[in-house]
């Protein structure tokens, strides 16, 4: 895909707490309204193939509705979907969720979007603003999550 067509956002954040209680938080949709500031409902099952339909929070106040495809799930390790816009080329969201161990109860969060088509030149500016806003609420909002209970020195 031509470079100008494509864009990608990621947030990194370090968590104090196992891969497992990590994934168990990401991947438990009930729950998000209790956390999550960004994605505030998930509808679907957690397994590839299914569609979902995600209610998300912009950092503007407004509410959006994505109905993506979970094309990738991988047990303490991987949560991706497929979101597009109309048809395939014109305005795709590939939206990735990574846990990388890094021991001793720490985890590396990634929470990434890999922009691909037609339409993104035209939606950049004020998406990757937005965008990187609502991931760092987010990875904010498991990190506090996930380390409740846990004392830090």
């Amino acid at each position: 895909m031509d470079k100008y067509l494509a864009r990608e956002i990621a947030v990194e954040t370090d968590i104090y707490a196992s891969a497992d209680r990590v994934w168990k938080i990401l991947t438990d949709f009930n729950q998000f309204p209790n956390w999550n500031p960004f994605i505030k409902k998930v509808e679907g099952d957690l397994r590839e193939g299914c569609k979902l339909k995600l209610s998300v929070e912009l950092p503007s106040g407004k509410t959006a509705i994505f109905q993506p495809i979970l094309t990738k799930v991988v047990e303490k390790s991987n949560l991706i979907w497929l979101s597009r816009f109309i048809i395939p080329g014109l305005f795709d969201g590939e939206h990735i969720f990574e846990i990388k161990s890094k021991g001793n109860n720490i985890v590396s969060f990634v929470q990434r979007e890999r922009y691909s088509g037609l339409f993104v030149p035209l939606f950049w500016k004020n998406l990757e603003a937005t965008a990187l806003e609502s991931f760092r609420i987010m990875n904010q909002g498991l990190k506090e999550r996930a380390e409740i209970g846990r004392d830090i020195i």
